[in-house]
């Protein structure tokens, strides 16, 4: 691209030396001149307003990219929360677990208390059964009384009563523990049951995290390509600023030229006064008499002259800031609003400075036409790249912008 605009300016100079050589009256030559200015700053316009663009769509890409990563860190929070959710379910999971087992150690020991409290019953009926008459015939015979023998009688039923009831209650309590233990085992069902569901509902998440991940990468990635537009377009914007100073640097050394072989002059007249009010005591006088308020100061390239405006500024009188020689005056024929300066007036003042006067809404020069400091040359207006009425003023020295302020006292 800077390559092409190397050939731009060499085109654009070529215009010029061509203009200078071939085309003797002075409107001629101006208008071809103006002509190679216009095409370089009708391509400066075009890659500023692509920066324009760009810029617009850098910051609506931003804005997506926050909300895009609003929404990631959003979801993260939401697999993190549903995190803790399964590892406080898996502790209780694990607490559950416990109890199971302890509650089957009791129902262990209980059922072993009761095989063991039947096993010694089981002993002592069979001994019973083994002594069968004999041993209740001995327990009659051995008795001093009936009392006594129906105390022994009594006792052998105690004992048998006894261990019958202890084996129920064992019975029981081993039951009672199975109970507690389904209870654990139900409510360890349940929790698995969330856990799973939990589970199913972290890897959705994590789907749609990863979806968002890239869709957030893409952005970034557009943005990243977009900034890097950017800096390329303000790259050619730099080299088109670049082809204009090189075009007023070769018209100025083409006047001077001129002067010297004794051509046609540039008309300098830089000491040469005229009417109009006048703003401080400097080299240039304002060039909207009675409209002083700057509304856009010098910025460079960001913006490369002073905007003068004020409540009623529109048809205002614009003068010229110094005498010289009328460059260029007009639209190139291309209807007002098309450039950057819609309608503008430029005048070459000599001693390498140069003015230019931007967004008129009529002019009252021409290409060629000498004019003196003071002098009406326009009306301020509203046309090009302008939102509402003003007078953009701009100063060349040695082909280079320059803050106008400079001139003025």
């Amino acid at each position: 691209m800077k390559k092409r605009w190397r050939l731009l300016g060499k085109t654009a100079l070529a215009l010029v030396l061509a203009a200078g050589m071939v085309l003797t009256p002075m409107a001629q030559s101006t208008e071809v001149e103006a002509a190679s200015l216009n095409s370089l700053q009708q391509k400066q316009q075009e890659l500023q307003q692509k920066q324009k663009e760009n810029e617009e769509k850098i910051a609506s890409l931003k804005q997506d990219t926050a909300k895009q990563q609003e929404y990631v860190n959003t979801l993260k929070e939401q697999i993190q929360n549903v995190q803790e959710q399964i590892d406080g379910l898996n502790n209780q999971i694990n607490l559950l677990d416990e109890s199971i087992h302890a509650k089957q150690q009791e129902m262990d020991e209980k059922e072993k208390s009761v095989n063991d409290t039947v096993e010694q019953l089981r002993e002592r009926l069979k001994a019973l059964y083994l002594a069968g008459e004999a041993s209740t015939l001995e327990i009659v015979l051995n008795s001093e009384s009936v009392m006594d023998m129906a105390q022994k009688l009594e006792l052998v039923n105690m004992v048998v009563d006894h261990d019958t009831a202890l084996i129920d209650s064992l019975r029981g309590e081993a039951e009672e523990i199975a109970a507690q233990k389904k209870e654990i085992e139900d409510q360890r069902a349940q929790v698995a049951d969330a856990k799973t569901e939990i589970e199913q509902k972290s890897q959705e998440l994590g789907s749609l995290q990863q979806e968002a991940q890239k869709a957030l990468e893409e952005l970034q990635g557009q943005e990243a390509d977009a900034e890097a537009e950017q800096k390329r377009l303000q790259q050619e914007e730099a080299a088109a600023a670049d082809a204009i100073d090189a075009w007023y640097r070769e018209y100025q050394k083409q006047q001077e030229q001129n002067n010297n072989s004794g051509g046609s002059g540039s008309g300098s007249g830089g000491g040469s006064s005229g009417g109009g009010d006048r703003v401080g005591t400097g080299s240039l006088i304002w060039p909207t008499p009675g409209m002083t308020r700057i509304s856009q100061p010098y910025k460079g390239r960001a913006h490369t002259g002073i905007d003068i405006s004020n409540g009623n500024s529109y048809g205002r009188q614009i003068v010229a800031a110094d005498s010289g020689t009328v460059i260029y005056a007009g639209t190139n024929n291309t209807g007002t609003g098309m450039w950057t300066y819609g309608i503008y007036v430029m005048i070459d003042h000599g001693n390498g400075m140069s003015t230019l006067y931007a967004h008129c809404s009529s002019v009252s020069v021409s290409p060629g036409q000498t004019v003196t400091k003071g002098q009406e040359i326009a009306r301020v207006g509203n046309t090009g790249n302008s939102f509402g009425a003003h007078l953009h003023f701009e100063v060349r020295v040695n082909g280079s912008l320059t803050n106008p302020m400079n001139y003025f006292q």
